[in-house]
């Protein structure tokens, strides 16, 4: 069960983690399978011997026992809310998504699975007695609706930074138990399924599936669309090991989510099988203490792989949202005063347009804002005034350490009447190779908000 005094955490320092205790699975061992499918033989031989946080399982079934490494640098803030906190335990980022990511936080108890089975899983029994075996529809643990506010501050916080690094794709991020159903892939034909995040302080999950101290989450590889893999789709964060710090685990789970939907890890740049960042900047697939994380393709120096995330994880059954602006004058959304256009960029190419009308001459200010919690997005804001001959770009350089500034726009300034435009896009900042990172995985939420006495309503 998850119930952990996150107040008294969140000041503390960040855990200097270990490598876990249990050794990598040989070749010699076990089977090499190549497992997921698309991963070759040889490729997976090659992460064994490069990766000692690469597994293979007694059914030569690849996983990760990650470790993450970054030391938390000053305090953090306490944790935000973001809805209602008797909504906490039914927080859904595209409730009608056929895909899944679900993040249990109220207690499980894990049976018959990959982790488990004593036919070629890798432990025998386990854990959190809140839930009988088999008994997944409609379950809400017992404790869940008596955790501190500050917990379920927490629990909200995590919500919504990993609804936020999959906010450019179709997948539904939820804290509600979905129907088992919704879990498994039956087969090919079965158009809804996901993966099950179990989030637990529990010491014996944790050496049971990655066998002592040092673990802060642990996934099976590319099982995300295999319907021979129902037995696989658990996946672990240790929230102890990161000091139960909500912008932490938040990175743990999005990024053992990644290893299900086929990634690799980010490793190269002097840090080992762990990519750790550079200024803001880090990748979902590394391990660092950086405020703005991103996918990646492997544009920075001394990259270990350049796996395009984005086109594996569309490749493992997660396709990206349908775009939810025009691109330019024809068909863009209409900005009214007093209203928040809100939208999702899901590209380096998208762009998304607005336009608002002025009736006189008076001052206006246009504020496009990230998400709240966790951004992945840096915005470049472009607007072609009534009767300006050129448009002007609003593109504010980010912050080149500590925490993520000048993602955000805002524009300020005096206008005649007419039609205006202006489009969103992502952005990327100074070298991508040394300091700064590039437009390709700039994505994700954002708002829109024009206020002024003549912009009509």
């Amino acid at each position: 069960m998850w119930i952990s005094a996150w107040a008294r955490h969140l000041q503390g320092p960040f855990l200097a983690l270990t490598a876990c205790c249990l050794a990598a699975t040989t070749v010699g061992a076990a089977p090499v399978a190549a497992d997921p499918p698309d991963l070759s033989r040889d490729v997976v031989q090659r992460l064994l011997q490069s990766d000692p946080t690469a597994r293979l399982d007694a059914a030569g079934r690849l996983f990760f026992a990650d470790r993450h490494t970054a030391r938390l640098v000053g305090p953090e803030a306490p944790a935000r809310a973001v809805a209602p906190l008797n909504e906490t335990f039914s927080l859904h980022s595209r409730p009608r998504s056929k895909r899944v990511l679900y993040l249990d936080f109220d207690g499980e108890r894990v049976c018959n699975t990959g982790w488990n089975r004593g036919d070629g899983g890798i432990l025998g029994g386990l854990l959190t007695p809140t839930l009988p075996c088999g008994d997944y529809e409609g379950f809400k643990g017992a404790t869940s609706h008596r955790l501190p506010s500050a917990d379920l501050k927490a629990i909200q916080e995590v919500w919504a930074r990993v609804s936020e690094d999959f906010a450019p794709f179709d997948i539904d991020v939820t804290t509600q138990r979905p129907k088992h159903s919704a879990i498994e892939r039956a087969g090919s034909g079965d158009d809804r399924f996901g993966v099950h995040a179990v989030v637990t302080a529990s010491t014996r999950a944790r050496n049971a599936t990655c066998g002592g101290p040092g673990c802060a989450g642990v996934a099976y590889v590319g099982v995300f669309p295999d319907a021979h893999a129902n037995d696989q789709r658990i996946l672990w964060a240790f929230s102890e090991e990161i000091g139960n710090n909500p912008r932490r685990l938040a990175d743990v789970l999005s990024h053992e989510a990644g290893h299900t939907l086929g990634l690799l890890h980010d490793g190269g740049g002097g840090d080992g099988e762990y990519y750790g960042g550079h200024g803001i900047w880090g990748p979902i697939m590394g391990s660092g203490d950086r405020h703005l994380t991103q996918w990646s393709r492997g544009e920075y120096a001394g990259a270990s792989q350049r796996q395009d995330d984005l086109a594996v994880i569309a490749k493992h059954g997660v396709q990206r949202i349908r775009d939810d602006h025009a691109d330019g004058r024809r068909g863009a959304s209409r900005l009214k005063r007093g209203q928040t256009a809100h939208g999702v960029i899901t590209s380096s190419t998208d762009t998304d347009a607005f336009t608002l009308r002025t009736t006189c001459r008076s001052r206006v200010v246009l504020r496009a804002r990230n998400a709240a919690l966790g951004p992945n997005l840096d915005i470049r804001m472009t607007i072609r005034r009534p009767g300006a001959r050129r448009a002007q770009v609003i593109d504010p350089l980010s912050s080149a350490s500590g925490k993520a500034g000048g993602l955000d726009a805002t524009w300020r300034g005096k206008a005649r009447p007419g039609t205006w435009l202006v489009t969103l896009a992502g952005t990327g900042a100074r070298d991508p190779g040394s300091t700064g990172y590039s437009r390709y995985g700039s994505l994700g939420q954002f708002t829109l908000k024009a206020s002024g006495r003549c912009v009509r309503r």
